[in-house]
């Protein structure tokens, strides 16, 4: 009986062992991204993007994901994108001078997007002081086929943000 004991608990590791290994060779996609080559990262949140992300899964809670933004906004997004799969706070890690007026950020989430889905890629300024509000934007975005997604956006929105935090959501259908 202890043999048949030793011979399961031996297999049980081996096979915990090969589990192991097999997932820890697999590839995984890196987070974060980069406009027109310039380097992004997602950081901590601040206190000010803690307080939109928790604004935005209050929202979700009570059944309108749309709640936080303004009016404006709102209306660039298109009826039935109502399902937000990502909200996070976001730094560039570069200069930004030299880019050309429209750029082209490319963003990888823990949520991998099907080539061709089209989604609504939310930018959210975050304000200097407390008393001001959040200035959110909204982009159409594409996903690629890496799980990536991609959105061109005016240069002048990251000249807003330059080294500062910011806010990038995701909208979908």
């Amino acid at each position: 009986m202890k043999k048949l004991f030793s011979l399961v608990l031996a297999l049980a590791m081996l096979l915990t062992a090969a589990f192991a290994i097999a997932e820890g060779s697999k590839e995984e996609p890196t987070i974060g991204g980069d406009v027109s080559g310039v380097p992004m990262e997602f950081i901590a949140d601040t206190e000010e993007s803690a307080a939109a992300i928790k604004a935005f899964a209050d929202a979700k809670e009570a059944g309108d994901v749309l709640a936080p933004l303004p009016d404006d906004v709102k209306a660039k997004i298109p009826e039935g994108f109502a399902t937000i799969s990502e909200m996070v706070t976001a730094k560039l890690d570069g200069e930004i001078d030299n880019l050309p007026d429209e750029v082209v950020m490319n963003v990888m989430f823990e949520t991998p997007y099907s080539d061709g889905q089209k989604v609504i890629v939310l930018i959210g300024i975050l304000p200097e002081n407390a008393e001001e509000e959040i200035e959110w934007q909204a982009f159409d975005g594409v996903g690629k086929a890496d799980g990536s997604v991609d959105v061109t956006v005016p240069k002048a929105v990251f000249e807003k943000v330059q080294t500062n935090p910011f806010l990038i959501g995701v909208i979908s259908e």
